[in-house]
């Protein structure tokens, strides 16, 4: 048996995982919206620091971390979809909310 204990990781060690982890899904979706979907997005530090707050906080921790950013970019990258090759402007606030806007429409979620 091997028995090993485990330390939570703290606020800023998470936030360094979500802006400069290997495979930190941040890094992945803000990607792709950028070079594959022609999105530039504005996103609220604040959200980033309360979502790392509460992954420090939580049982799970940083496990939760690719969900939290796959329900907070999945809409997104649905909405853009419908407007592949279309320049586009995203603003994500601090309570996660976002706008996406195109020339003709702008959608909110």
């Amino acid at each position: 048996k091997i028995i090993g204990e485990i330390w939570k990781l703290g606020k800023e060690e998470i936030l360094k995982i979500i802006f400069e982890g290997k495979n930190s899904p941040y890094i992945e979706k803000t990607s792709f919206l950028a070079d594959v979907l022609n999105v530039e997005q504005q996103i609220s530090i604040t959200y980033l620091e309360k979502m790392a707050e509460e992954l420090s906080e939580s049982e799970t921790g940083v496990r939760e971390l690719e969900s939290k950013i796959e329900d907070l970019f999945y809409p997104i990258i649905y909405d853009a979809m419908n407007h592949r090759g279309e320049y586009g402007m995203c603003f994500i606030d601090e309570e996660g909310h976002y706008e996406l806007m195109y020339d003709d429409i702008t959608y909110f979620g």
